[in-house]
């Protein structure tokens, strides 16, 4: 549980955990994203994305919007009977939801969040309870910006390494353990470690060329943000989304509910 306040005065407080509950809100007490479980054995999720509400299966099942005030158990209750009704997901409310968290002016910070949190030394590899986080903020700042400008800002191989220098610096200075950094964050081989410029830089985690050393320790190719990106081709699908169970080395939607 924490906040964050960006140099424009701009306020977003965050909560994440291992179980897969994440929520973003405003000092108000407005959501801006949640989401939890609701049933394990079924798969059953719900998610928030400023004012409308969700409840979904897994892999982005039969979504149906449901409003916002429904207790938890009635949200379960109304993805098992529309489901058992065999009714259509209602893709249209969920594209005018992002569209809508897409303008607005709070949904930038969250780029600003992960990279304070990382600048502090919670790295995905030594808090994989950040990770749910790190994957919403991945996710929703992806297309803030137009292609052109990504590109213009890509980093060169050199400058990779000089920020995962910089990274190990920052997290050096937290713990003051260097070995046990070492042993967390063992260097790549250069064979594997070269993100595909080409394809938008698949495998390697933040936002597109964007590199965050500190989800999964350096700017190299990792299966995890691999297969995350794959599911963000869909980019209205909650599995994009809400990235929840990823790891550095999986996640667990892929292939099955994504392309």
């Amino acid at each position: 549980m924490g906040k964050f306040v960006a140099n424009d005065g701009r306020e977003v407080h965050f909560d994440s955990a291992c179980s897969g509950w994440v929520r973003i809100y405003r000092p108000n007490g407005t959501t801006i994203l949640q989401h939890q479980y609701l049933q394990h054995e079924l798969n059953v999720h719900y998610a928030k994305i400023e004012g409308s509400a969700f409840v979904y299966g897994e892999g982005n099942e039969r979504t149906y919007s449901i409003h916002q005030s429904r207790s938890t158990r009635e949200a379960e209750e109304e993805y098992k009977s529309r489901r058992s009704r065999n009714d259509e997901s209602d893709q249209e409310e969920i594209k005018a939801a992002v569209d809508i968290l897409e303008a607005d002016q709070d949904t930038p910070v969250l780029e600003q969040v992960a990279q304070a949190l990382g600048e502090f030394g919670i790295y995905g590899k030594n808090s994989p309870c950040a990770l749910p986080l790190y994957g919403v903020a991945m996710s929703v700042t992806r297309r803030l910006q137009p292609e052109q400008k990504e590109e213009k800002n890509e980093k060169t191989e050199y400058e990779y390494e000089n920020e995962l220098e910089q990274a190990e610096r920052q997290q050096r200075s937290v713990s003051r353990e260097r070995r046990w950094w070492k042993s967390l964050f063992p260097p790549s081989s250069k064979d594997d470690c070269t993100p595909n410029r080409d394809k938008n830089c698949l495998g390697m985690c933040g936002r597109r060329c964007s590199c965050w050393s500190f989800v999964c320790g350096d700017c190299c190719y990792h299966q995890g943000c691999y297969e995350h990106d794959r599911c963000c081709t869909n980019f209205w699908s909650f599995p994009c989304l809400f990235p929840i169970g990823i790891s550095c080395t999986s996640y667990h939607p892929y292939p099955k509910y994504c392309p």
